[in-house]
């Protein structure tokens, strides 16, 4: 798998914008210990998470990129909202990698409050891990 040819695209909630910007930038430190190239990294910026399936579609739809990877952060509240939000993200997503054969990462931490998201900053870099992982794996396919 040669890294200079790989294109990943992020697609990112501004909602808990701390939040959000600490995984961004926890992606990028882990990309910058591979060697994964930042300049094959493209950022789109939405709202809320919400959003993000309207964004992974339009990325898809450029077939420019190996994968796609969502960031940002639900954190629950005191009603039903997060669920929705939670389970549409989920199945949006799922749906746009299947009908487009790419890999998209669920990278959008679900989590009861900020002291969690806090402590699961971290998983950023798992999120480029996997998005590496299934380029290779989906690459694999393509192979005599």
């Amino acid at each position: 798998m040669n890294q200079e040819k790989i294109k990943i695209a992020i697609v990112m909630s501004n909602f808990n914008q701390e939040i959000s910007s600490n995984l961004l930038e926890n992606f990028y430190d882990h990309a910058r210990n591979i060697n994964f190239p930042e300049k094959n990294i493209t950022l789109y910026n939405v709202p809320g998470a919400f959003e993000i399936p309207y964004m992974v579609k339009r990325v898809a739809l450029t077939e420019k990129f190996n994968a796609i990877v969502c960031l940002g952060s639900l954190i629950k509240g005191e009603t039903i909202h997060f669920e929705i939000i939670a389970s549409e993200l989920a199945h949006g997503i799922s749906q746009i990698s299947q009908q487009h054969l790419l890999p998209v990462i669920f990278g959008v931490l679900t989590v009861n409050n900020l002291k969690q998201a806090n402590d699961r900053i971290f998983k950023a870099a798992e999120f480029l891990d996997t998005a590496l992982s299934m380029i290779n794996v989906s690459e694999e396919f393509l192979r005599p």
